[in-house]
């Protein structure tokens, strides 16, 4: 797992790199469509936020980085002019559904996990400063802020239990 989050580090640092020295890049979404930077940006954000929200140890100094350095390129796109911080529109319910589905996920793979109340309150403090901007990024590069799997749908299942044997 830190190896995946020591390369998506790299990445938002040359995303942050090549978007401070060309504001412009922030208006262009990819090369690749239905794929937008944004997207990705959002979706290494949830996930590093979950670990760090929900997972108990010590050595998540990876993680620790990787939310540092999505967050620095988040600081980046909120001075964008054409950037406006949206108010927090995920509804309460679903935040609790994905945080139960990721909390239970982790307990199953066996990783020590912080009590529900504690990880959900760690949840909220790392997302209440991004979710806004990223939805702000989203509306002003007209690219919905949400993982779409069928532009490539896989032939096979993702869970490990799924597995043909």
């Amino acid at each position: 797992m830190f190896e995946q989050l020591r390369s998506w580090e790299a990445w938002c640092a040359d995303v942050y790199d090549s978007h401070t020295a060309y504001p412009m890049l922030l208006t262009f979404r990819s090369r690749q469509p239905g794929r937008p930077w944004s997207v990705g940006l959002g979706i290494v954000l949830e996930a590093v936020s979950n670990v760090l929200a929900v997972v108990d140890r010590s050595d998540l100094g990876p993680a620790k980085s990787l939310y540092r350095r999505a967050v620095m390129v988040l600081d980046t796109v909120r001075r964008h002019r054409q950037v406006t911080v949206a108010a927090m529109p995920v509804p309460p319910d679903e935040v609790e559904r994905r945080l139960r589905a990721v909390y239970d996920d982790f307990v199953a793979d066996g990783l020590p996990v912080r009590p529900l109340d504690e990880a959900r309150d760690r949840l909220h403090a790392l997302r209440a400063d991004d979710v806004p901007v990223l939805l702000g990024l989203s509306e002003a590069m007209l690219a919905p802020l949400g993982f779409r799997p069928n532009v490539r749908p896989l032939p096979v299942s993702a869970r490990p239990s799924d597995a043909p044997s």
